[in-house]
């Protein structure tokens, strides 16, 4: 799957979940994994406001996970 965040290819997983969030911006499993995919490409600080946003939208691993990007 060219889009799978899990093989690495971050760049065309990010330009997927910009099209969810554009199409629904509070779609919270689009927003949380935008956010793990900004972190994991190497931009954790563009990502954090993703995983606080998903937090806010109900995401129950949010606080967690953004303690963890914070203490990178």
């Amino acid at each position: 799957c060219k889009y799978d965040l899990k093989n690495g290819m971050f760049k065309e997983g990010i330009k997927y979940l910009d099209e969810a969030i554009k199409i629904d911006p509070n779609y919270p499993n689009a927003v949380l994994t935008m956010g793990l995919a900004l972190a994991q490409s190497g931009k954790p600080k563009e990502g954090i406001p993703f995983i606080e946003k998903a937090g806010k939208l109900g995401v129950a691993q949010a606080p967690m996970i953004l303690q963890m990007l914070k203490n990178m």
